[in-house]
This record gives C-alpha cells, sequence and structure tokens, in this order.
C-alpha cells in the first residue's frame, strides 16, 4: 500500500500479523482484520461498509489468542478502499509492553520464514 513516489515517513518498522481487531469511533463499531502493525500505527481492513474522516479518532482493539487484547488510540490517516491506515499507541504502559513483545514475536516469526526459505532455496541449487 505504499506509493512509491511518496517516502515513508514511519520511524517504527512495521510487521506483518494477520488477526482479528475492532475499530471503534464515536459513531460506530466495526469487526477488522489486522494487516500490519507497529509502534507508532496500523493497517487494517474493514470488511463491513463503514464512514470514516481522515484524521477522525479511533480505538484499535487488536485480539490476540488466548483472549488476551491491546486497545491503541489514535487518528484515522489514510483511507483506500476497504484498507484503514491509523496512527496510534497503546492507551496504558501495560499494553505498551505487550505491544513491544508481539512485535518482538512478529519479527522473530518473520526472520524464521526467511532463514527456511533460504535453506529451501539452497536446496533447489
Amino acid at each position: 500500500m505504499t506509493n512509491p513516489t511518496t517516502p515513508d515517513r514511519r520511524h517504527t518498522p512495521r510487521l506483518p500479523m494477520r488477526g482479528d481487531a475492532s475499530l471503534m469511533t464515536t459513531r460506530n463499531k466495526w469487526p477488522a482484520h489486522v494487516l500490519d502493525v507497529s509502534l507508532n500505527g496500523a493497517l487494517v481492513a474493514l470488511i463491513e461498509p463503514y464512514q470514516l474522516d481522515n484524521h477522525e479518532e479511533a480505538i484499535l482493539t487488536l485480539d490476540l489468542p488466548g483472549g488476551e487484547r491491546i486497545k491503541l488510540q489514535g487518528r484515522v490517516v489514510h483511507q483506500k478502499e476497504h484498507y484503514i491506515g491509523l496512527e496510534c499507541s497503546p492507551v496504558s504502559i501495560e499494553y505498551h509492553a505487550r505491544l513491544k513483545q508481539l512485535l518482538s514475536e512478529l519479527d522473530s516469526a518473520r526472520q524464521d520464514d526467511r532463514s527456511l526459505q533460504q535453506m529451501l532455496s539452497e536446496m533447489d541449487d
């Protein structure tokens, strides 16, 4: 979803994540699917029809395995079709610590996938 002609202004890396979430504003609440996440934002897909304004404040709740949740508060920064980009941060110190842990787990899994792909490609040679 990055435009190649627009420089990426993110200060923290975003990591792929697939999971359920909910996005809530003062007007409504929608089920969402998380596509990627960072310490300062997330990209989600809304499946149901929605109406959001850019810069509208929102709360994103990430649903983790085992019923655990992480709440992020922020604002809508971009929309394209059913994709919503959010600039947000955890609402508490506990959520911040858990998000950092989650990002570390996602990064480790991504590195493991890369190592496996490299091993498989070497086997093909």
